[in-house]
């Protein structure tokens, strides 16, 4: 795909977008990237008999960020499934495998 946005610009952005997701999602937030989807942390625990038994620094087992897709990526990947001889599938992976002609 052919843009007027140098590479230089694409990525300042989406390393701030990054920064930025890792910053709202320390903060305890849901982060939205409209239909990109949104982003969440997951955080495994043991549990504790009493809350202020609880300590952070030794029953957290895990944090995990969480995806959801949005409906458009979701509507986006269920097109081009529908038409498999444009991929092939592996595992869990989708390959674009066609190349546009005349690129």
């Amino acid at each position: 795909m052919q843009t007027t946005v140098s590479y230089a610009d694409v990525t300042a952005v989406l390393v701030s977008a990054v920064e930025n997701l890792i910053l709202e999602l320390m903060r305890g937030n849901q982060v939205e990237f409209g239909d990109l989807g949104k982003f969440r942390l997951q955080i495994g625990s043991d549990g504790a008999d009493r809350a202020a038994d609880f300590k952070s620094d030794t029953h957290i087992k895990g944090v995990n960020i969480q995806y959801s897709p949005g409906v458009g990526t979701v509507f986006s990947i269920y097109s081009m499934l529908k038409s498999p001889k444009n991929f092939a599938l592996s595992g869990n992976w989708c390959i674009f495998a066609e190349k546009k002609k005349g690129l």
